[in-house]
């Protein structure tokens, strides 16, 4: 498909989509160039995007009013920078910074929900 003489977006001929892109390697591909907006999602109220996995509905991700990012499955949801977890939240909602897996350690009244562990001094650990 081409607009002002030159092509824009291309269906290739394995079924993927490519905006700005004439190889697309992907089931839709966009290509921005210098352009740093690069998806635009808009609703009247509440705009989401929904993950699904199969015919489930796996996690979404909405902004409005409130802010979710939402896990469906019973896993953990892992905030990563350079390609490392850095904090975890479990599904039964402890919180490990630090850590991937976060635990309430050896109470036995109280049942912490943030794990903290400095990776640089192996002795430091603590649990709120």
């Amino acid at each position: 498909i081409a607009g002002s003489s030159s092509e824009r977006m291309r269906v290739h001929t394995n079924g993927n989509v490519g905006i700005g892109k004439t190889d697309p390697s992907a089931p839709l591909h966009i290509n921005g160039g210098s352009t740093n907006q690069v998806i635009k999602i808009q609703s009247n109220t509440s705009p989401y995007v929904r993950f699904k996995e199969g015919g489930t509905d796996v996690g979404f991700i909405q902004f409005g009013t409130d802010t979710y990012i939402s896990n469906q499955k019973a896993g953990t949801l892992n905030f990563r920078t350079n390609n490392t977890d850095k904090m975890t939240i479990s599904s039964p909602g402890d919180v490990g910074i630090g850590t991937t897996a976060p635990s309430n350690g050896d109470y036995s009244t109280v049942i912490p929900k943030l794990h903290v562990l400095q990776s640089s001094c192996s002795s430091f650990s603590r649990r709120w």
